[in-house]
């Protein structure tokens, strides 16, 4: 996948699916004010058809959330360590 990174309101920071022409959606980080802290939050969105719509919930999403679920878990980690 070919990702880019680009402009969504109220997000720290935004990226959108460039290729393949089948998985179109993105994924961005917004931050909230939260009792005691901030919040981050992750949301993905999209939509896969043809080749990627049977293999998205066993190889895509699998992936990718085990990818972004250690980055997400140790962030408090890294703001506790810089503040």
């Amino acid at each position: 996948m070919l990702w880019e990174e680009t402009e969504r309101p109220g997000a720290v920071r935004a990226f959108r699916v460039l290729s393949p022409a089948e998985f179109q959606g993105g994924h961005w980080f917004e931050l909230e004010p939260a009792e005691g802290g901030t919040l981050l939050r992750h949301t993905v969105e999209g939509s896969a058809t043809g080749h990627y719509e049977t293999i998205w919930p066993e190889r895509i999403d699998r992936c990718t959330t085990g990818s972004w679920r250690p980055l997400l878990d140790n962030v408090q980690s890294a703001v506790a360590c810089a503040t």
